[in-house]
C-alpha cells in the first residue's frame, strides 16, 4: 500500500492537543492500513517488467543522472507504449513493448511525444507537445505503424493533425481529437474545438459557449466509433450574466451531442461493447444502457480504465487532516463484479498513484511501480 503525504493548510491545534490528535491519526492509519479493500485477487497472475535492469541508471552523483519511464498505452494483444527517458543529455525515446521484447525508437518530438492509442493493428498514435528543444509552437498529432519490426513509419490520415490533439484512435481508423488553438485568447478566432472522424466521415465540432475546449478534452472512442466525453460542472451562459448553467457527460452518434443527464462525474473510459465509466468524488458510475453508481468507500475515487468484462481500474484513498500536514493514504484498484481488489496488497507492489495504470480485454493490467512500468497478465481459465 502507499503512503504519500502532502502539504496542506490547517489550524493551529490548541495547547496540548496534538499528543491526542496524533494518537488519534495513527489509530486511524493502523485503521486504514489494515483495512484496505478486498482480498486476495481470484486468480492467478505473472508480473512482467516491462524495462529491463540494465536500461534503469541512476548516476549518485548527479542530480539528474537517472533515467525513467512512463508507460500511456497497451492493446489486446498486451503490447505497451510509452517514452523511455535516459540521463541527460540524451533525449526521450519511444519504447514499444511486444511478445516479450522491447524496442526503442528516436522520438519525433525529442521527448515531447504523448502517446494516446495503440491498436491491435500495430498503429500508435499521439501528439508532440511545443518544448524547449523543439521548433514547433503548437501540438500536432502522429500516427506511426510499428508493425514493420524496428521501424516506425508514418502513416497518411485523413483527418486534421496540425494543431489538434489525437485523443483516441480505434483499430478501423476512426479517431477523436482537439483543437490546441481553441483553448484561451488565442483561440477566440477558431471556430472548430475538436473533430470526430468515424467510418470515413469527419464532423468538425464547432465551438460554443457550452461545447468548450475543456468540455471536449477527455472525450474517449471505442471499436465501433462511439466518442463519449465531458464531465458534470457550471459554465456560464454569455447570455444570460451571473446565470450557471450545468454541463452533462455527452455521447457523440452520427454527428450529434446526445446529453446523459443522468450520469454525473468526469467520463474516463469507454469499453467495445458501449459501456463507459466516469469518476465523482467517492464513487464512480458504469453506464451499460443502465447506470450504476459504486461507493468507493473512501474519500477520493479516481477511475482510469474499463474493459469489456466490465472491470475498472482506478484509485481511491482517505485523507487525515493532521496539522501542520495532511496524510492521504491510497492504493489502485481493481473492481470486479461488485467486488474491490487492492492492487497494492495483492500484487505486493508499490504502485505509483500518480500515474495512470491501464486494462485490455484480456483482463492485462498496466501499472507502475517504483516509477518503472509493469505487465500484469492474469490466468483467467476456470473464471
Amino acid at each position: 500500500m502507499n503512503n504519500s503525504i502532502a502539504m496542506s493548510s490547517a489550524s493551529t491545534p490548541p495547547p496540548g492537543s496534538c499528543g491526542n490528535i496524533f494518537s488519534i491519526f495513527l489509530i486511524s492509519l493502523i485503521i486504514s492500513l489494515l483495512s484496505g479493500c478486498g482480498a486476495a485477487l481470484p486468480f492467478r497472475y505473472t508480473v512482467t517488467p516491462i524495462i529491463p535492469d540494465e536500461l534503469k541508471i541512476k548516476n549518485k552523483g548527479s542530480k539528474f543522472g537517472f533515467s525513467y519511464a512512463k508507460a500511456h498505452v497497451i492493446n489486446d494483444k498486451g503490447h505497451v507504449a510509452g517514452i523511455y527517458t535516459p540521463p541527460p543529455p540524451s533525449r526521450g525515446q519511444i519504447f514499444i513493448f511486444a511478445d516479450g521484447k522491447l524496442s526503442r525508437f528516436d522520438d519525433p518530438c525529442q521527448g515531447y511525444f504523448l502517446l494516446k492509442a495503440i491498436t491491435n493493428t500495430g498503429l500508435i498514435a499521439g501528439y508532440c507537445q511545443p518544448g524547449q528543444f523543439t521548433h514547433q509552437t503548437s501540438a500536432y498529432s502522429l500516427v506511426l505503424s510499428y508493425a514493420q519490426p524496428g521501424k516506425l513509419k508514418p502513416v497518411k490520415v485523413d483527418w486534421p493533425t496540425s494543431d489538434f490533439m489525437v485523443l483516441g484512435l480505434n483499430d478501423r481508423g476512426d479517431a477523436v481529437g482537439i483543437n490546441t488553438r481553441a483553448l484561451g485568447l488565442a483561440g477566440e478566432k477558431d471556430k472548430f474545438i475538436g473533430f470526430v472522424y468515424v467510418s470515413g466521415s469527419l464532423h468538425m465540432i464547432e465551438k460554443n459557449w457550452y461545447h468548450n475546449f475543456h468540455y471536449f478534452f477527455n472525450s474517449v472512442i471505442n471499436a465501433s466509433g462511439l466518442v463519449v466525453g465531458g464531465n458534470t460542472g457550471p459554465i456560464l451562459d454569455p447570455k444570460k450574466p451571473h446565470v450557471f448553467e450545468k454541463s452533462r457527460p455527452f455521447k457523440f452518434v452520427e454527428g450529434e451531442f446526445f446529453e446523459l443527464p443522468e450520469m454525473r462525474g468526469q467520463i474516463s473510459a469507454i469499453n467495445d461493447i458501449g459501456h463507459f465509466v466516469a469518476h465523482e468524488a467517492n464513487r464512480f458510475k458504469i453506464y451499460d444502457g443502465e447506470i450504476h453508481s459504486i461507493d468507493c468507500e473512501k474519500d477520493s475515487c479516481k477511475t482510469y480504465d474499463i474493459n469489456n468484462m466490465d472491470w475498472v481500474i482506478g484509485h481511491q484513498s482517505t485523507s487525515y487532516p493532521i496539522p501542520p500536514m495532511g496524510a492521504s493514504i491510497g492504493h489502485t484498484y481493481l473492481w470486479i463484479k461488485d467486488n474491490f481488489y487492492n492492487l497494492n496488497r495483492s500484487l505486493g507492489l508499490d504502485i505509483n498513484q500518480d500515474l495512470a495504470a491501464k486494462l485490455n480485454n484480456r483482463g492485462q493490467m498496466l501499472i507502475h511501480a517504483d516509477r518503472w512500468p509493469y505487465l500484469i497478465t492474469p490466468n483467467l481459465a476456470g473464471h
